[in-house]
């Protein structure tokens, strides 16, 4: 099974690679939101919210509740195991 930072990186490297897109990874730190996605990504002037998580797991209460204060400002935020998922969400 691929490693959560690995299916991250393959994420973003994909992202990016799509016309009017840029996403960066979110490097959670004592200064940074607690929960705040994985990756933080704008396409063509909408804001998508990635947290990553190996197939099978879970977001956390606290990554869930973050998620949900992004979507009341709608923008899209879920949880994505793969390339292929976050790009359905992107180009949705």
């Amino acid at each position: 099974m691929a490693s959560e930072k690995s299916i991250v990186n393959n994420i973003i490297k994909r992202l990016r690679q799509l016309p009017q897109c840029y996403a960066i990874k979110n490097h959670g730190s004592m200064y940074s939101t607690a929960g705040t996605p994985d990756i933080l990504c704008v396409k063509d002037g909408r804001a998508y919210l990635l947290e990553v998580k190996q197939p099978g797991k879970k977001a956390t209460m606290i990554q869930e509740q973050e998620m949900c204060k992004w979507r009341g400002a709608k923008a899209t935020s879920c949880v994505v195991t793969s390339v292929q998922e976050a790009l359905e969400e992107v180009l949705a």
